[in-house]
């Protein structure tokens, strides 16, 4: 009986020994478990200037106000594993002050946030919402500048964002692809009606739909009769979902195009492709980040395109 108890009280000590090395190596040696505990991000921008790109962090406290004040920090101080990222606030960016109100953080931007351009605007907006969307009791995010309300280019406030409200590219790496039926407008040898064209692309999950679309409508067509309506050197910069809005960013090809098309042909290509395959409801252009211009001679592109069925051959 007594050889039996000690066997017990030995087993047990084993038990516990077993479980104190267990929490030791989770706690001094074992990195990888470390890492995936994390689920929180810290949001930079790639060196092109074109994309968020995560980062997993630790942050030192889950409290939701040190958590803000982390995070505040980080934005315009932070020390990337890849040397080539840009903090998401740099060059006198900062964000002013913070408020959190009914589940509603209010973040104040400094006067610099004015003077940035069309798409490193949206890539900012995004990186803030996604960075203190992570707090726990923050639902929404609401930006201000000195103390104004953010507005769009119709001058119609923002008002409150959640991370949900984004859709970006975050990094280039392919590691799957899914399918998807798009339906794509190009255009007649004369370039003065758009032509449906539908087919089914794989593209990498790692990127948005809609850049996946515009890709095809440079890749051309294969289709005996139908042209391109957007010239095959066109690049792009980025693309970025907000409420519904597509908000697509092209470099300077974009405008010295030597197709044959009608301008109109060319935008409403890109327009009624995004609407048909995506379910966007609008689409704002713009090139190397402005958009206080026309495209070509009349195609201004500061306004908010929608589906036009008036260039559809029959």
């Amino acid at each position: 009986m007594k050889k039996r108890i000690m066997a017990v009280v030995f087993a047990i000590l084993l038990l516990l020994g077993s479980a104190g090395c267990g929490v030791a190596d989770l706690e001094d040696g074992n990195e990888s478990a470390k890492t995936a505990t994390i689920k929180y991000y810290l949001y930079f921008i790639n060196e092109d200037g074109d994309q968020l790109v995560p980062e997993r962090y630790r942050p030192e406290s889950l409290d939701t106000s040190d958590m803000i004040r982390d995070f505040r920090v980080k934005c315009s101080d932070p020390d990337p594993s890849d040397g080539n990222l840009q903090p998401l606030l740099s060059d006198g960016l900062q964000i002013k002050s913070t408020v959190v109100r009914d589940g509603v953080l209010y973040l104040n931007m400094n006067e610099k946030y004015s003077s940035l351009d069309t798409a490193r605007e949206l890539l900012v907006r995004a990186g803030l919402v996604k960075t203190f969307a992570q707090c726990d009791g923050i639902s929404y995010i609401e930006i201000t500048v000195n103390g104004a309300e953010l507005r769009d280019s119709y001058g119609k406030p923002v008002g409150r964002m959640s991370a949900d409200n984004f859709v970006e590219n975050a990094g280039r790496s392919i590691h799957s692809y899914q399918s998807a039926e798009m339906t794509l407008y190009y255009t007649n040898e004369a370039g003065d009606v758009l032509i449906p064209e539908n087919r089914t692309v794989y593209y990498s999950s790692n990127e948005p739909l809609e850049r996946a679309v515009i890709e095809e409508l440079i890749r051309g067509t294969t289709v005996n009769g139908h042209y391109p309506a957007i010239s095959s050197d066109t690049k792009i910069l980025s693309v970025a979902i907000q409420d519904g809005i597509c908000y697509v960013n092209f470099d300077g090809s974009f405008q010295n195009t030597l197709l044959n098309v009608q301008e109109d042909v060319q935008v409403y290509s890109i327009v009624n492709s995004l609407v048909d395959t995506c379910g966007v409801t609008k689409v704002q252009f713009s090139v190397n980040g402005k958009s206080n211009s026309v495209f070509r001679k009349e195609m201004r592109l500061d306004k908010q395109y929608e589906k036009d069925n008036g260039l559809v051959q029959e």
